[in-house]
């Protein structure tokens, strides 16, 4: 039994105690203020009775105290979700349901969430000031569940992939390598918090000790905004889908100035066609590009392929998924159990999650 992942937690608050993790808003968060903060929560919810292997639904804005909560439920082992109030209620009653959290945490009293005869914890700064920002060790097992991320699946109702905490130490360990994050990097989150791609940004940025610069709904909805922030804040590391650079392009908003800090971008989740993706390389210049492809049980991103020149031809297939990264296993087949293979020998894959790639 392993326990890389609480030493780990422990290892990155105490390294970068004194430097800036989160920008939220223009207010800078020290990895040492998210500590102690994140302390009081665990302070907080061990007063509820809340313990290791419990389930908590987290139910907020892009805050700090969202962050601290995600934070608090990792240090004592209980599995955090999180939800987004402009879902639609079924779909949160669904998750409610599917998940049975021990608790609910919310930051803003207002917000109805259908969720009658299960425990709330209305959870604000002034309430987190009560606790003591000290807590004992909870050294606990990589095996633990760290989180559950809901996806709606093909069905249509969202179903819980549980993501265990020895996968988000292998996933970051990975990511480091791949994407050649260095220790200036300032890594953006323009995903929604509830979205998978989110785990990217919080984790690989955390335990790299890299700075977070959050993005709120309202300036990912203002272009303008974002791309002003995106500069202003010098911002390296880009990762999204390639619907939000598409939509950014059609603006003329993707140019030299506004991505100047930028050195790589990263996006997944769907194709992105390659008269779109060849403009955007012409019009930033030398950058990383990176096409990945990942699962929601794949913690977020499980192949990448850094883009080349060569790439960029044949415009009736999409770039490369790449390989397989190590520690990951796959199955690839289709609805009648044949595999897919074309002239080249390259194994094709189609699918809901992807428009059409290869394992390179």
């Amino acid at each position: 039994m392993t326990y890389k992942f609480s030493e780990s937690l422990k290892k990155i608050f105490t390294k970068y105690n004194k430097k800036n993790f989160l920008n939220i808003k223009g207010k800078y968060y020290t990895f040492g203020h998210l500590d102690r903060m994140s302390n009081q929560i665990c302070n907080c919810l061990l007063e509820k009775k809340i313990y290791p292997k419990n389930k908590i639904i987290i139910a907020a804005k892009k805050d700090i105290i969202i962050f601290a909560s995600i934070f608090a439920c990792l240090k004592i082992g209980c599995a955090y979700s999180i939800v987004d109030f402009e879902m639609p209620k079924e779909r949160l009653q669904k998750i409610f349901e599917r998940c049975d959290p021990n608790l609910i945490i919310v930051t803003n009293k207002n917000e109805n969430l259908k969720a009658k005869r299960r425990k709330k914890l209305l959870i604000d700064e002034n309430l987190v000031k009560k606790y003591k920002q000290k807590i004992k060790d909870f050294i606990l097992p990589d095996s633990l569940p760290a989180y559950i991320m809901f996806t709606s699946g093909s069905t249509g109702f969202p179903k819980g992939a549980i993501i265990a905490r020895k996968s988000i130490i292998n996933f970051t360990k990975t990511s480091k390598e791949k994407f050649l994050i260095k220790k200036n990097d300032i890594f953006t989150n323009v995903n929604p918090i509830y979205f998978d791609n989110s785990i990217f940004d919080i984790y690989s940025s955390f335990f790299n000790g890299n700075q977070l610069v959050v993005f709120q709904n309202e300036e990912v909805k203002d272009p303008r905004k974002l791309v002003k922030v995106l500069f202003d804040k010098k911002c390296t590391s880009w990762f999204s889908t390639p619907s939000l650079l598409i939509y950014l392009f059609k603006l003329g908003l993707i140019n030299k100035k506004n991505f100047y800090y930028i050195k790589r971008i990263i996006f997944g989740g769907e194709g992105f066609p390659k008269p779109q993706l060849i403009e955007l390389i012409e019009l930033l210049g030398k950058k990383d590009y990176y096409n990945v492809y990942g699962p929601t049980e794949g913690t977020c991103i499980c192949s990448s392929h850094l883009i080349k020149k060569k790439d960029l031809t044949n415009f009736n297939s999409y770039v490369t998924i790449g390989k397989i990264w190590k520690n990951f296993n796959f199955k690839i087949g289709n609805t009648d159990g044949k595999k897919i293979i074309n002239k080249k020998g390259e194994l094709i894959i189609y699918g809901p999650n992807i428009s059409q790639g290869y394992i390179g």
